[in-house]
């Protein structure tokens, strides 16, 4: 599981997007897609989830949702943008109690 890092901010347009370290002072560009992709991690949505997406909303071959999916959360990873999060972790954000 995924989930964006504390210091990133991010701020999008119907076609394009930015993405902000703001701990590392960096800015990163987006397409539409990459865009929504980061959208829905940010909604609480994982993986599996962002693909089956991808694949309806833009028309794409799961196979090939599934393999740029996985190689721009590899990138966002690399660059400190997103972390893992254990499960235990990610619910306990979902539950406000």
């Amino acid at each position: 599981m995924y989930r964006l890092s504390e210091n990133v901010r991010s701020a999008g347009q119907a076609d394009s997007g930015v993405v902000l370290d703001i701990g590392r002072g960096r800015m990163f560009r987006l397409n539409h897609v990459g865009l929504q992709v980061l959208e829905l991690l940010k909604s609480g949505l994982q993986e599996p989830e962002i693909v089956d997406r991808i694949t309806t909303e833009f028309g794409v071959g799961f196979e090939t949702a599934a393999h740029d999916a996985r190689e721009f959360f590899e990138g966002l990873k690399r660059l400190g943008l997103i972390e893992d999060c254990p499960v235990e972790a990610a619910n306990a954000e979902d539950d406000p109690t």
